[in-house]
Order: C-alpha cells, then sequence, then structure tokens
C-alpha cells in the first residue's frame, strides 16, 4: 500500500489539466443573466469500461492535499451520497472498487484585445459671403486597446478500478471528468456546479454548459 500511496500522490501533483478555451467563459455568464452561469465538462470512459454505480468508491486525499482540494472533495463525497453512491470509510477502503481522486486548481489568464469607438466631428460649411450654409458630419472609428485578467476554477476527478490495480499492477483510469468554471461564479455557485459533473459519472461528454444556479437558494455558498 505504502508504493501505491507514492505513486498516487505523485499522480496527484503531476496531473495535466487541459487548457480551457477562456473567452468563453469570459462571455457567457453576462449572456445567460442571473438564472444560470457557464462552465466547461468533460467526461470520458475508457473503452470498454463501464462504471458499475453499485459498487463501492473510496475517495484518497495525499497527505499535502490543500484546503481547496479538501473542501472540493467533501463537495464531491456529498454529491456521490445524495446520488445513492456509496463511499467508502478509511476501514473499508481495502473493499472498494474503485479508487477515486481528486484535484483542484486555478489559472490566471490575461484577456486582451480591442473595441470600435466612433467619433462623430460637425463641420459648419459657408459660401461664397462667409455665410453658413450647411453643417457637415463626418465619422472616425478608433479602435480601443484592453486587457484584463480573468482566473478560471478547475476540478479535475479521475477514477481507477481496484481490482485492475491489484491484478495488473498498474494504474489506468477508468474514468476522467473535468468541470471548470470562472473562479467568482465557482465560489459562489459550487454545491451547484459540482452536481454538473458528478451527475455524468461514466458517461461520455464535452461541452460548455449553462448550469442553473437557483440551486444556491437551497444549498447556499461554498
Amino acid at each position: 500500500m505504502a508504493r501505491l500511496k507514492d505513486s498516487l500522490i505523485a499522480f496527484v501533483r503531476n496531473v495535466s489539466i487541459p487548457v480551457l478555451p477562456l473567452l468563453i467563459f469570459v462571455a457567457l455568464p453576462y449572456l445567460s443573466g442571473c438564472a444560470g452561469v457557464s462552465a466547461y465538462i468533460s467526461s470520458q470512459t475508457a473503452p470498454g469500461q463501464q462504471i458499475d454505480k453499485g459498487a463501492s468508491f473510496y475517495f484518497y486525499a495525499s497527505d499535502g492535499a490543500s484546503i481547496e482540494d479538501r473542501k472540493t472533495t467533501q463537495l464531491i463525497v456529498d454529491e456521490f451520497k445524495k446520488e445513492n453512491l456509496k463511499v467508502a470509510s478509511e476501514d473499508e477502503k481495502y473493499q472498494a472498487a474503485y479508487l477515486v481522486t481528486v484535484s483542484a486548481d486555478k489559472k490566471t489568464s490575461e484577456i486582451s484585445g480591442s473595441y470600435p469607438q466612433t467619433q462623430t466631428q460637425n463641420t459648419t460649411v459657408k459660401n461664397s459671403w462667409g455665410f453658413p450654409v450647411a453643417t457637415a458630419k463626418t465619422q472616425s472609428t478608433q479602435y480601443v486597446p484592453y486587457s484584463y485578467n480573468y482566473t478560471v476554477s478547475k476540478t479535475y476527478v479521475t477514477i481507477y478500478s481496484t481490482a485492475d490495480m491489484a491484478n495488473n499492477k498498474r494504474m489506468l483510469s477508468v474514468w476522467e471528468g473535468y468541470i471548470g468554471a470562472g473562479a467568482n461564479e465557482f465560489s459562489r455557485f459550487a454545491k451547484c456546479i459540482i452536481p454538473e459533473l458528478v451527475s455524468r459519472l461514466g458517461t461520455d461528454y464535452e461541452a460548455h454548459t449553462k448550469i442553473d444556479t437557483s440551486c444556491e437558494e437551497e444549498k447556499g455558498t461554498w
């Protein structure tokens, strides 16, 4: 078990999380209004594998897990239980069919671009005697640069088959799930966002997804 623990710690620290198309995260929260936010969800099941939802899941946390990792893990554990999935206790971990790792991260990127700004200038037209006879309007467009920082909160969940680990001495994931949203939205609506990932356990799905945040009234913020 010590060797397995060392492997898991290395995995959690070095897991590679896909780069997200951040610009979509910037735009969609404003378009969706107060009724929801946008999150990017990726759910992949390994070829030939099928998650047995009647089996038990043991959530592994490394000794160096951050507070954010532990808070996110607890949200996922709570959601598993809500979905009537069996979460193995410490005493039951060696009998669990699946081992689950969770990592949380944040990435800040600079968003830059420019927007058009149109200016109108009025010019008085005079006749040969110097009297004003008309007004000419001319328009010019200038592009004003802008830049700002945008932070995305990311959660990555990996599930392994303990039977495969014991029999074949290998760590190959049977399911990988990822969800990412703007850090401000995630902090406020984490209890609405995390269930969207858990609900896709064992499926193949990849899309920007609008999430109803009305559950925040019942569940509260993180």
